[in-house]
């Protein structure tokens, strides 16, 4: 598994996480169990506040199928990844990574 780095953003008109069942929907979308059901393991995550923008570290068994896993946020905005994926020996992921907070 290669290491990625992805940013994500969106107009805040385009914000789906302003209605509170998207929102959960998405919170839950992201959620680590369900991203290991598509073969992505979050390793990080981090929330740029008032910008409308997230950005995650995720290892995946390739670009193909983390942009698959991403494509409901391209409906929104941007989904920027790492064209350059980060050997896992370089990366040592924090104990607990604090939940995505939209």
């Amino acid at each position: 598994m290669a290491l990625y780095v992805v940013r994500h953003q969106h107009a805040a008109e385009r914000c789906q996480a302003q209605d509170p069942y998207m929102g959960a929907k998405l919170l839950n979308y992201l959620s680590r169990p369900n991203a290991r059901q598509h073969g992505i393991q979050i390793q990080g995550e981090a929330i740029v506040q008032g910008q409308h923008t997230f950005n995650l570290i995720v290892e995946a068994a390739d670009e193909i199928a983390l942009r698959a896993f991403m494509q409901p946020f391209e409906m929104a905005g941007s989904v920027d990844i790492s064209t350059r994926p980060l050997p896992t020996h370089v990366w040592a992921p924090a104990a607990a990574a604090p939940q995505l907070c939209l």
